[in-house]
């Protein structure tokens, strides 16, 4: 085992229960067992872990992106572990209503197959929608559309990812 978080390992990965987490398998002494209330328990313990495992499997990173002129740049980003920065996070301008938010293949776990978008615009309609795109040239992707009525405009959004 190691200090170092999984999500800031290289490649980074989800934590496993067996391999980070001990496997939840711990059993208290039978001769000098835990004082309730005061000591850990190792049915404490393995519970934490499972818990930990479990939530592990859905820790999602966060990007949002904002568009001043139409040019898109990532306005805040965070995640599990130290490495979830904006600056992780580089958008393409492909035209107006298509962004693609790209990573270092890598740098974050691979995505479960679950991006969710979220607009954040007042104009009346406006909706984005993300695809999670095959890696290329060393980049994990998101494809980002927007529009309102039909109209492919740029408006900012966050996304989720899973």
């Amino acid at each position: 085992m190691t200090t170092t978080l999984t999500f800031d390992e290289s490649p980074a990965r989800r934590p496993g229960l067996d391999d980070d987490l001990g496997g939840a398998e711990y059993e208290d002494d039978p001769v000098f067992p835990p004082e309730p209330g005061t000591m850990p328990a190792s049915a404490a313990w393995n519970q934490n872990a499972a818990q930990v495992a479990a939530l592990a499997k859905i820790a999602p990173a966060f990007v949002a992106v904002t568009f001043s002129a139409g040019t898109p740049s990532v306005a805040a980003a965070t995640g599990p572990g130290g490495s979830v920065v904006p600056g992780l996070f580089t958008v393409e301008d492909i035209g107006t209503g298509n962004t693609i938010v790209k990573w270092t293949t890598g740098t974050l776990p691979p995505l479960s197959g679950f991006v969710i978008a979220a607009c954040n615009s007042t104009t009346a309609g406006a909706v984005v929608r993300a695809v999670s795109l095959a890696p290329s040239g060393g980049f994990d992707r998101v494809q980002v559309y927007g529009d309102a009525a039909g109209v492919a405009g740029d408006y900012d959004f966050a996304l989720i990812l899973l």
